[in-house]
């Protein structure tokens, strides 16, 4: 999206939503800019629990310090909702998932030397 600013809103197509999502170890946030308003929530497990929304307008509050009241009905909102009602992703990392994807690819390139392997062991990222 060259020249837009998602942290300001700035050169976005008014018309446009562009949808974020940021996750941590505990909780995800999902967002949603339109305009320069943006939208938040703040998830937790995989029942999409809401644990906080926020709305800010970025045009007077580009650092995001003074939260708006989150208004119903407007559209970027309800869809950033009916997206965490319905997106298969349950809130962050799944718990099989946590310490990494099984592939049946090389997760080393073949050329690497046998101390770079170790220490891609020791760490983890290798299994024998």
């Amino acid at each position: 999206m060259r020249g837009a600013d998602l942290r300001r809103g700035s050169q976005l197509d008014p018309d446009r939503t562009v949808y974020a999502e940021a996750a941590g170890k505990d909780c995800q946030w999902r967002m949603a800019v339109r305009g320069t308003r943006k939208w938040m929530v703040q998830l937790r497990g995989p029942l999409r629990v809401v644990l906080e929304t926020r709305l800010y307008d970025l045009a007077a509050d580009p650092d995001e310090l003074e939260p708006l009241a989150w208004t119903e009905g407007e559209a970027p909102a309800e869809a950033l909702l009916e997206l965490v009602r319905t997106d298969p992703d349950p809130s962050g990392v799944p718990e099989r998932h946590r310490k990494g994807i099984r592939i049946g690819s090389p997760k080393v390139s073949p050329d690497a030397d046998e101390e770079a392997r170790q220490a891609l062991e020791d760490l983890g990222y290798v299994d024998e």
